[in-house]
Parts: structure tokens; sequence; C-alpha cells
């Protein structure tokens, strides 16, 4: 009895860690906004996930979508009018990811930001702040 109850204790453990890599889930991506500038441009290049969904597309805007099949995605886009500008909250709902392995996806880019229309800024996308929201 004490056999059979180690093998299936292995083989529960085997299920569960292979479901876990297997289907991760959905992935939501968060930039974390420190200023009150509109989005007028980005660059994201996305490692160990590809991109499973690409919400509506935001009206004046153009993207250039690269989901290879090495599990890594690039993203690029802009606004075609300054009117076509988005909010940090308009472009976390973009994006859904999924994890393709068990190393952590790595998130990295720029966005343009600008307040004027005359002057854009960079911020660089990193660690320090995008946050991935497991689902």
């Amino acid at each position: 009895m004490k056999y059979k109850l180690n093998v299936f204790m292995i083989f529960a453990y085997l299920v569960l860690v292979t479901n876990l890599y297997a289907s991760e889930g959905n992935v939501y991506m968060s930039i974390k906004n420190h200023t009150k500038e509109r989005i007028v441009g980005i660059e994201i290049t996305c490692d160990d996930c590809t991109l499973v969904k690409f919400n509506k597309v935001p009206k004046g805007w153009q993207f250039n979508i690269n989901n290879s099949s090495s599990d890594n995605v690039t993203i690029k886009g802009d606004i075609d009018v300054g009117a076509a500008a988005i909010d940090f909250y308009e472009i976390n709902k973009l994006f859904i990811f999924n994890q393709t392995s068990s190393n952590p996806i790595v998130i990295s880019g720029t966005i343009y930001t600008t307040s004027d229309f005359e002057r854009t800024n960079k911020i660089k996308l990193g660690n320090n702040n995008i946050s991935l929201k497991y689902k």
C-alpha cells in the first residue's frame, strides 16, 4: 500500500509540474506611470513568451508586431495624429502574453510620451517600471 501511495504522489507531482509549464496562463503587462503625459509611441521586446491577444487597436495608431516562433515578441507602434495619443491606462490593456517556458518573461523597450506635441520624451522600460500580472 505504501508503494502505491508513493507512486501516486510522484505521478500527481509530475502532472502538476507539467500543467504549470504547459499552460502558464495569461500574463498582463502593467507599466507604472509617474507622468501625466500621453503616449505617442511604443517599442517593446518580450522574451520567453508569445503574444496571445492584441486588444482593440486605438484609433489613429499603427502597429508592427513580430510574434516570433522563437518565443520573442517585438511590438512597435506610433500615432498618425496627435489626437490619437493614449494614456498609460489604455496601453496596459492592449497586450496579453503567454509564458512559454519556466524562465521569467523579460520585457524591455521604450515608451514615447508628450504633453505638448512639440517635444517627445523617452521612458526606458525595464524591471523598475514594468510589473507582470499572471492570471
